[in-house]
């Protein structure tokens, strides 16, 4: 069974970040604050190597409470209700406080409940901030000048909107007393990592096998909008021209310098996606252009002609055909439907 393993330079930020966690039998006292619309795999990422780790060890190595910024119930995006443990005034403190969010963390900012999180991370000694989390602990001034990362979706906006934070695209980070996961998936690993460090690599290899989960990926591996994983052994070429896709959205490449970057000539690249993915590389280019467009449009506040330069479209009105030629509806007529709501 396959378990995270962290690069130099994070592992040194691990032992600098865990200097209170290190290896010990004792239990943690950990704080989970959970926002409305939240992903429920995000939560179940961060919830269940927990008690995966005290059933096996056949102790309470984890000892953990949940809790919401308002004391109600909080809906998650799959509609579930989730409810808190404990009123978060009552929360005294611990070792790990995971911070959970997800759409609409802007709603969540007034200033008495930024005046919380603040006093709760301060009786923490370590801070976990999940999925889009970190805008919410950027909000509060607790990342100035920390290495942070976010979902991938938001990365370049939460960039722009917070210059004083370090931004990296690694699937989680950690700097000293914060750690930062981009999503659900990454949120397992640092929990496993946490375990290895804490209790041991035997006990993290036995919760991850208890979620048949295998992942040959690094801490600073990169976040990408779809998961190249599933062609790592397909066809790597196709991964490979994908990934330069992605990383190209706002200039997009003329297909033929994908091509030689993948060393393949442009017929071959053309071959390689009909036989993969049944559809042309120009077709994909498009189509992964247009899902980061889809997502400024619903999730930002950014106008269409910005919308139309970082996804790399000459015009607005070639932004608008070709919108509305893959989602059926203007770009404008959507932001005025989710506006609505």
């Amino acid at each position: 069974m396959a378990v995270l393993m962290l690069t130099k330079d994070a592992i040194k930020l691990t032992l600098s970040a865990m200097s209170v966690l290190v290896q010990s039998e004792n239990a943690l006292n950990v704080g989970v604050l959970v926002y409305p619309r939240s992903s429920m795999m995000a939560v179940a990422s961060a919830l269940d190597p927990m008690r995966a780790a005290n059933r096996i060890s056949g102790r309470n190595l984890f000892n953990w409470k949940l809790v919401t910024y308002n004391n109600l119930a909080a809906r998650l995006t799959c509609g579930v209700d989730l409810y808190p443990d404990e009123d978060i005034s009552r929360l005294d403190g611990g070792d790990l406080l995971i911070v959970i969010s997800g759409f609409k963390h802007e709603v969540y900012g007034s200033p008495e409940s930024r005046r919380r999180l603040i006093e709760l991370a301060d009786n923490y000694r370590l801070l976990c901030a999940v999925d889009s989390a970190p805008w919410i602990l950027a909000r509060c001034g607790l990342l100035e000048s920390r290495y942070v990362t976010t979902h991938w979706e938001d990365i370049d906006e939460f960039s722009h909107q917070f210059p004083k934070v370090n931004v990296k695209r690694d699937r989680f980070v950690i700097d000293n007393d914060i750690v930062s996961c981009g999503g659900a998936s990454p949120t397992l690993d640092f929990m496993l990592e946490l375990i290895r460090v804490r209790y041991g690599l035997p006990l993290s290899m036995d919760v991850a096998g208890v979620f048949i989960y295998s992942n040959d990926l690094k801490s600073s591996s990169p976040q990408h909008q779809v998961s190249l994983e599933m062609l790592k052994d397909v066809e790597p070429r196709v991964a490979s021209a994908i990934r330069l896709m992605e990383d190209t959205i706002e200039e997009p490449l003329a297909l033929d310098q994908i091509a030689a970057k993948v060393t393949l000539s442009l017929r071959q690249l053309e071959n390689i996606f009909s036989k993969t993915l049944n559809t042309t590389p120009g077709v994909y280019y498009r189509h992964l252009r247009l899902l980061n467009a889809h997502r400024l449009v619903l999730d930002t506040d950014l106008n269409m002609r910005e919308i139309t330069v970082r996804t790399g479209f000459g015009s607005l009105s070639a932004f608008s055909r070709a919108f509305k030629k893959q989602y059926g509806v203007a770009p404008k007529q959507l932001r005025q439907a989710r506006m609505a709501q």
